[in-house]
């Protein structure tokens, strides 16, 4: 089995390997790792954060950039003002708008060590280690749109999260295809993710975005909350 493992590192890349680990536990019967599947406590994610040279990059390096390149586009020919990022992480995504021109932002994570990372890369911008959950953050702040960026599926609350939002906001929002460690869901297809958010919003729209020749995908929704 050692060995197994030492050629896949050698002919997987990382990322691949992050996705594949968790499905294998599932089937090899590893329960006691198949049990660590779902959302994660925020130690957890400073430590994905202190650790893992992918969010200490530049956002054009990033595996996210191409999908990152769309949302901002449009943010930027929305024509609205104040942003509010949920899951910001390590402000990459950030750091891009601020390339862009976006003038009021706000970047919300769990993690202390996320937000820490954002403001070291984007000074221009808020950052602010919170857990919305226990906040009046979304109730207080002024924003007129809503941005979470694969961070639905982290949540078992991902539901009370947008019914947090101010009704009127436009939010974008995306959600990927394929299993992780600290998923709670994944979803198969457009039709999924209308399924479980479409009737929160109006004029809700969901397309996808192929991340890689095996099959990786990304569901980017647009909507204004209802």
């Amino acid at each position: 089995m050692t060995k197994i493992k030492s050629v896949l590192k050698k002919i997987i890349p990382s990322v691949l390997l992050d996705i594949v680990r968790p499905v294998y536990r599932l089937i090899v019967g590893d329960r006691d790792e198949a049990e660590k599947l779902g959302e994660k406590a925020k130690e957890w994610y400073d430590d994905v954060y202190r650790k893992k040279t992918a969010y200490h990059q530049h956002y054009t390096e990033s595996s996210y950039y191409f999908i990152w390149s769309v949302i901002a586009d449009r943010l930027v020919h929305s024509g609205v003002e104040r942003i509010i990022d949920v899951g910001c992480g390590p402000g990459q995504f950030a750091s891009l708008l601020c390339d862009k021109k976006v003038n009021d932002y706000l970047g919300v994570d769990l993690s202390d060590e996320a937000i820490k990372l954002a403001q070291e890369g984007c000074s221009k911008y808020r950052f602010v280690a919170k857990n919305v959950f226990e906040s009046d953050l979304l109730k207080q702040e002024e924003y007129d749109c809503f941005v979470s960026l694969e961070c639905l599926e982290h949540l078992e609350q991902d539901i009370e999260l947008l019914k947090m939002v101010k009704p009127g906001t436009l939010c974008l929002f995306t959600v990927p295809n394929f299993p992780y460690i600290s998923h709670v869901r994944f979803f198969n297809d457009e039709d999924s993710v209308v399924e479980r958010y479409g009737a929160l919003f109006d004029d809700f729209n969901v397309e996808t975005f192929l991340a890689n020749p095996t099959g990786m995908k990304y569901f980017l929704a647009e909507g204004t909350k209802t």
